[in-house]
């Protein structure tokens, strides 16, 4: 399957026919295909990639993974999900060249040769990072690094109550209070600081925010308060030793006669040291953020 081919196109040139169609007063029903202007095998495409980060390349075909069984184990060695990757990995059984001359005729642009997009996409590596997801908290942009998975690895649990979203905020508000400071398996969490110094790290430091309204900037033991939208949304940044970032979010959202509070936790994993912590971790995950939200409601007066 590595050895089929497709011609690529670049995210700009794709954008450009996009907008280009978005301005059409009274646009026809047509179908327009859309490509690169290199058509290459899969197995060229990682060669370039390789290149391109000074990596060897190291592929070997097996007939004994399908599209369907190679997406979940991408899911497991990479940050890419496999449902993104079993679309992508479907498109490896048949040659996929897309015959692009109706557009490129009617909207023509300059196409950038694949070996452009690639090196182009990894300078702009971690750009991601420069955003309101972050808080563009100094922090976060310092200790990104290369190799960091674009996609993380999440996950979390939720819980809806007739509460108001000001009842669950005044508790969730409360996090890092040294008499239950995360509401839930506080004793799991004091182990989790205490291994950091297998990390690299040092002795767990106690810290609490100032109160009694959260802000920006507070820390909470070795979390950061990165966003806080009261009393909606709270982001804490991960400050302990690990091979990646990750963070943890509280979101409340009102549907009406019901609220509904979110916990997730999102990982990026540096590398596959990155997911081996991940799925570490995994065991503690399963159950640790389903207390949470139970804990939080029945708190919530």
């Amino acid at each position: 399957m590595v050895d089929s081919k497709a011609n690529p196109i670049a995210l700009e040139n794709l954008n450009h026919y996009l907008i280009e169609l978005s301005k059409e007063a009274e646009p026809n029903s047509e179908i327009y295909e859309v490509g690169g202007p290199d058509v290459l095998s899969y197995r060229q495409q990682f060669e370039i990639i390789c290149q391109q980060i000074g990596k060897p390349l190291r592929l070997w075909a097996t007939p004994l993974l399908t599209p369907k069984i190679a997406s979940y184990w991408l899911g497991v060695v990479t940050s890419v999900p496999s449902s993104i990757g079993r679309a992508l990995l479907a498109g490896l059984e048949h040659d996929f060249i897309a015959d692009s001359q109706s557009i490129r005729q009617r909207f023509p642009q300059e196409l950038i040769s694949y070996q452009q997009s690639v090196a182009s996409s990894i300078q702009q590596d971690g750009e991601f990072i420069r955003s309101n997801v972050w808080g563009f908290e100094p922090a976060a942009l310092s200790r990104w690094q290369a190799g960091y998975g674009y996609y993380p690895k999440k996950t979390g649990a939720s819980f809806t109550t007739s509460k108001s979203a000001e009842q669950l905020w005044d508790v969730v508000k409360t996090i890092g209070d040294p008499k239950d400071s995360y509401f839930f398996a506080n004793i799991l969490w004091r182990t989790r600081e205490w291994l950091d110094i297998f990390f690299g790290g040092g002795r767990p430091v106690r810290r609490s925010p100032e109160g009694p309204e959260l802000k920006v900037g507070d820390f909470i033991d070795s979390w950061k308060v990165i966003r806080c939208e009261p009393p909606h949304f709270l982001s804490l940044l991960f400050g302990m030793k690990g091979p990646g970032l990750g963070r943890l979010e509280f979101t409340i959202t009102d549907h009406g006669d019901k609220r509904e509070i979110n916990i997730s936790a999102w990982w990026h994993p540096k590398g596959f040291l990155g997911l081996l912590y991940w799925f570490a971790m995994m065991p503690a995950h399963l159950f640790i953020f389903k207390g949470m939200v139970r804990a939080i409601v029945r708190k919530a007066k």
